[in-house]
């Protein structure tokens, strides 16, 4: 079966406090669940009402994947960054699953631009150099410096 790898962008919602925290651990906790079982390796990254997102699997299934969150009302403004047939997988277990904040997150520093962190700004090379960063840090296992508690990788 040939693997797929797609990565893209989207915009959440705002979200502000207890509200804010229900919505990131929902969309973190369904997106472990469903791609875990649908053979959907990757990364999610849930950053200042961003995401950031690798999906691995089969074309179809990956395809399916995006024709759902292209659907949903949490995902605004949806931009598919790279598509791509690839022979192996950088995810090879998993999805990890991320919630940062830039503020805090050297990592993300570095890709701040005016007011803040916006990766729609970034140049492909610049959001390909972040991704590579997070693949690293999630492929070690480790949180994500500057997470706020619920970060955490289930790449393990």
């Amino acid at each position: 079966m040939p693997l797929y790898r797609v990565s893209y962008l989207s915009r959440a919602p705002e979200t502000r406090g207890n509200i804010r925290e229900q919505f990131v651990a929902g969309i973190l906790s369904q997106a472990r669940a469903n791609n875990n079982e649908r053979g959907i390796t990757g990364m999610l990254v849930y950053a200042d009402d961003y995401f950031i997102q690798v999906i691995e699997g089969s074309r179809g299934v990956v395809s399916a994947l995006l024709g759902r969150i292209m659907a949903d009302e949490r995902h605004q403004s949806v931009n598919i960054v790279h598509a791509n047939p690839v022979s192996s997988r950088i995810f090879p277990q998993k999805m990890a699953c991320f919630d940062v904040m830039s503020k805090s997150t050297p990592l993300l520093q570095r890709y701040v631009v005016s007011d803040g962190f916006d990766p729609y700004q970034l140049s492909p090379q610049s959001l390909d150099e972040l991704v590579e960063g997070l693949v690293r840090v999630s492929k070690k296992g480790l949180p994500i410096p500057g997470s706020d508690g619920m970060s955490h990788s289930s790449a393990a």
